[in-house]
């Protein structure tokens, strides 16, 4: 067993990737051109400590036999909590309070706002879309999603397909993506899409 920060030192990784039958990864670059830099490729099975991993070659890896393993249902709660901490800083200004506290203003007159009653469109209801709903709720906010398949899932409380997108987003006081990348939901939100939001 090896360890490599292979940001500390690129070659060197590249060296132990290539004699490696086993990859655990955060964040090395499995892509084209990674084949392109090892002349025989033993690796057999990459891990990678993550749940996108759209940027891999899989029509190559799948020739070479390489088995890839995700964190997939690990980061729930992890991402669905940093979402609504940031919809909270949001609503809070919190980062106007921050910049206020540095400067020592302890002026609270603008307007902040609550997550109490508000709309949050959710666009894939996967996993983690599906775990941020439940908080959500727990906030008393109203829960929409928009995504390829619609069904029901009794964390929202309504459900959107594509040709429904432009009603879902237009509710919206919060608009989330949290589907995986494909060819089907590469630019899925486009400059239309932001035309009809508040």
């Amino acid at each position: 067993i090896t360890v490599c920060e292979y940001r500390a030192n690129t070659e060197k990784a590249l060296q132990l990737v290539q004699q490696a039958e086993i990859l655990l990864t955060w964040a090395f670059p499995v892509n084209e051109r990674l084949f392109d830099k090892i002349d025989d490729f033993k690796l057999g099975w990459i891990f990678a400590l993550s749940v996108g991993v759209d940027h891999m070659p899989f029509q190559r890896l799948k020739e070479h036999g390489t088995v890839v393993s995700t964190i997939r249902g690990l980061s729930n709660s992890n991402v669905s909590e940093h979402i609504l901490s940031l919809m909270l800083s949001f609503s809070r200004r919190l980062p106007l309070l921050f910049e206020n506290q540095k400067k020592k203003l302890w002026d609270t007159s603008f307007p902040m706002d609550e997550l109490y009653s508000r709309t949050l469109c959710i666009v894939g209801a996967g996993n983690i879309g599906v775990e941020l709903a439940k908080k959500a709720k727990a906030f008393g906010m109203r829960v929409i999603g928009g995504v390829l398949f619609p069904r029901e899932l009794p964390e929202f409380d309504a459900m959107y397909g594509l040709e429904g997108k432009h009603t879902a987003l237009a509710q919206a006081d919060y608009v989330v993506t949290v589907g995986p990348l494909t060819p089907d939901t590469y630019h899925l939100i486009g400059a239309e899409d932001f035309a009809v939001m508040k």
